[in-house]
Parts: structure tokens; C-alpha cells; sequence
């Protein structure tokens, strides 16, 4: 049945080209704009004036440096020093390539063949802990009382209540342009900073670092996205559904590491990576980087 799905997941060009699908989906939905009567409304009767907010400084607008690893193409020689390493070197489509490839005309043919694969690498490990599930969870950011977003996945490896990785599918190519790309990142971004806002980790001495796996396919590809965030962007993210002031930095980020692309028609890349994701399940998910280490130096 996996390869039956995956089959049709890979289909050659035959319906409309990356470009005009549709990428804001609701998967992640932001609620609306407050509005200058509104905010005019809510401070009535109140003896302090409501304040326009000021803008931050450009140079702290911009992101693109601190996000810079992001593209594939830039020097990867960093990646050595990963204990991690580099899971794949086969380059994603691209291109004229990958625009003969058409956009599925349902995720759920990407998201079924995803999670029986996955279904079946921990079916007989008796070491596995939980199980990967199709369940659509949705993860809500709030500011206080106030909903900002929510973001839907499309399947997680849970461990009883617990979330322990999330899946994320697309219907087109990774890399089918520019556009595509930018927006398939931004929306898994936005889901892994709402799970870590809705679960946030455990803050104890030494952890300072910790890690989260999403699963993401698109269309015959697989990427392994592994964020890695400070308990300073824990306490920035938190603070916001507390509605406190001055904890966590605004200086500290949310970096999404891409490792990929395993191409689904190949049997070497779906066993190297069904090797890694039987140990992410064995494990429970990712390890901080912490217990990484300690693990590295056969430290119990």
C-alpha cells in the first residue's frame, strides 16, 4: 500500500503548474486585524491614552542573515561540525526539471503513504515508543487571552498525549520556485514556533538548547526539518500567552535546519531514511543537545 501511494504521488505533468496552486491554505490562520475604533472601544473609560507602537529598528527587521542556512546552495562545510551530519546529498527537483512534475490534486494521496511508511518501521520495533498518526492537531499562539494564530499539521509521532514530531505535506515540488519555496517554509516555521508555544520544553539547568523534528513531504520528496531554539526564544514565544513583559529575547531565534530531499522512488534513500526516523521513534522524538552530547561522549 506504501508504494501503491507513493506511486501516485509522483505522477508526471498533466493539470495546472506550481504557480497557480493556491499556497495560503488554512492551515495556518491568522486572526484578524484589530482595529483603531476597536482598540478605541476597549480603552473607554480608561484614564491612560492607548499609544501608537513604535516601529523597531530596521537592522532588527531583518532576518535574512540569521536565517541565511537556510539556502541549500551556500557553503554547507558548517554542517561537519553537526553531529547530525549532512543525511543527504541528492539534490532536490528544480527547475525545468521539476516543472514536469504536476501538483497532486489531493495532500492526502502525499499524507497517507507518508504515514504508513512510518506506520510501518515502528509496527514490530517493540523499542518504539507511541505511534505516527494522521490526526490534524491544531496549534494556537496566543498574546494573553487573545488567539494571534493557529497552524495545522498533518500528522505527528505522539508518545500517549505528548507531540513528539510533526508531518507536513504538500502536493508540488519543494523547489518548483522561488515563491513555492519561500511560502512552504514560512508555514512550517509558523507550525513549529505554535507547537513549541502550545508545549512548550521543560526549563532546567544545563539544557540551554533544545531540538524539534517536523516530517515534511512534498510531493515525491521527503526533507527532515530539525529546528533548534534557545530557552530564550521558550520564554519570548511563552511570554506572549502570558502577556508578560521583558522575559525572553527578541534577539534569539527559531532556526529550521533542511536536510533532504529523499526521493520516494528510491529504495537506498527510503531505507537510509527510514533508518533515521526508526531512531527518532525509538527515541521519542529528538534529544536536546545536551543529552546529544552526553550520549556522543557515553555519558548515561
Amino acid at each position: 500500500m506504501v508504494q501503491y501511494y507513493q506511486r501516485l504521488s509522483i505522477q508526471p505533468r498533466q493539470k495546472p503548474s506550481d504557480e497557480e496552486i493556491d499556497l495560503s491554505s488554512p492551515k495556518v490562520a491568522f486572526s484578524p486585524r484589530v482595529t483603531r475604533s476597536q482598540v478605541a472601544r476597549r480603552y473607554q473609560g480608561s484614564t491612560s491614552r492607548p499609544e501608537t507602537p513604535s516601529r523597531p529598528p530596521k537592522e532588527d527587521m531583518s532576518i535574512d542573515e540569521h536565517f541565511g542556512n537556510l539556502d541549500l546552495d551556500s557553503d554547507t562545510s558548517s554542517l561537519n561540525s553537526d553531529p547530525l551530519g549532512p543525511l543527504s546529498y541528492h539534490s532536490p527537483l528544480s527547475g525545468e526539471v521539476g516543472k514536469q512534475y504536476q501538483s497532486i490534486e489531493d495532500e492526502q494521496i502525499v499524507n497517507t503513504p507518508l504515514v504508513l511508511f512510518l506506520n510501518a518501521l515502528t509496527l514490530h520495533c517493540d523499542y518504539a515508543q507511541g505511534a505516527w498518526t494522521i490526526y490534524r492537531k491544531t496549534f494556537v499562539v496566543k498574546a494573553s487571552a487573545t488567539k494571534v494564530y493557529e497552524a495545522r499539521v498533518d500528522g505527528l509521532l505522539r508518545v500517549k498525549d505528548r507531540t513528539c514530531a510533526i508531518v507536513e505535506v504538500k502536493p508540488l515540488i519543494r523547489y518548483g520556485s522561488e515563491k513555492t519555496l519561500d511560502k512552504i517554509r514560512m508555514q512550517e516555521t509558523a507550525q513549529m514556533a505554535a507547537w513549541i508555544a502550545q508545549d512548550p520544553p521543560v526549563l532546567k539547568k544545563p539544557i540551554t538548547k533544545f531540538r524539534r523534528l517536523l516530517v515534511s513531504q512534498d510531493h515525491g520528496e521527503v526533507y527532515l526539518i530539525i529546528a533548534t531554539f534557545d530557552y530564550q526564544y521558550v520564554e519570548y514565544i511563552c511570554a506572549l500567552g502570558t502577556g508578560s513583559r521583558g522575559k525572553g529575547s527578541t534577539h534569539s531565534f527559531l532556526e529550521m535546519r533542511e536536510y533532504g530531499p529523499f526521493e520516494v522512488k528510491s529504495p537506498e534513500q527510503m531505507e537510509q531514511l527510514g533508518i533515521i526516523l526508526l531512531g527518532a521513534s525509538i527515541q521519542g522524538g529528538l534529544w536536546d543537545i545536551f543529552q546529544l552530547r552526553l550520549y556522543h561522549h557515553g555519558v548515561s
